[in-house]
């Protein structure tokens, strides 16, 4: 069982790596060129900072989005 990083309004908030994305690795300003960069130098996968996933009664998010959730919580109060 994952261990929970901290609570917030009842829910567990569980750290992960998992919420990810595809990010070019060069881009250009004109679309044509930047097609053939995408070809040539391909993708990377990068945490995907600001995403939320709910699920039951657990926040999954990344590590740095789970720390500005507890800032936000610990300033309210």
């Amino acid at each position: 069982m994952i261990q929970p990083t901290a609570y917030y309004n009842g829910f567990r908030l569980i750290e992960t790596t998992a919420i990810t994305k595809q990010v070019q690795r060069r881009t250009h300003h004109k679309r044509r060129i930047n097609k053939k960069w995408a070809k040539k130098y391909g993708y990377k996968t990068v945490l995907d900072d600001g995403r939320i996933i709910l699920f039951e009664d657990c926040i999954l998010a990344t590590p740095k989005t789970i720390k500005k959730i507890i800032a936000i919580t610990e300033k309210e109060n």
